[in-house]
């Protein structure tokens, strides 16, 4: 039988794990310059590293649960899986916030600009340039 200690140490472990894929892979976008402008590279990223996320949980769920004997409550397991996500979210987005007050502190300020940069060319025709204008001047707020 497994103890609570066990337990929570995998779960921890787990968050760990998915919290350092998911920061190696935010440097990697960063280092290669692809920023979430648009409509689809957010959408697609976003969904890309959920995908991850949920598949690296699953592996090692597995791995836990056959570790102690292949049964799990679904109260340990609902317990398990949202301690490492927890884990996972709290660790990218403290790693997140050091690095953008710290290391690129004009991160968003960059990302703004991009954002801008592609609605000018998407709206470009599609609106008069005085619409145009108007809807830009909404982002230097």
């Amino acid at each position: 039988m497994e103890t609570k200690n066990e337990f929570f140490s995998s779960a921890l472990k787990t968050g760990l794990i998915i919290g350092v894929v998911s920061i190696f892979a935010w440097i990697i976008m960063y280092i290669a310059d692809i920023k979430p402008v648009g409509i689809m590279i957010p959408m697609l990223t976003g969904l890309g590293m959920i995908a991850i996320s949920i598949v690296i949980l699953v592996i090692l769920f597995k791995k836990y649960k056959a570790s102690i004997g292949g049964f799990i409550s679904f109260k340990d397991a609902f317990l398990y899986c949202f301690i490492a996500l927890s884990v996972s979210v709290v660790l990218s987005t403290l790693i997140t916030y050091l690095f953008i007050a710290l290391i690129e502190p004009d991160y968003y300020k960059n990302i703004m600009e991009a954002q801008k940069t592609w609605m000018e060319n998407y709206l470009s025709g599609k609106m008069s340039e005085e619409q145009l204008a108007e809807a830009l001047d909404k982002f230097d707020v």
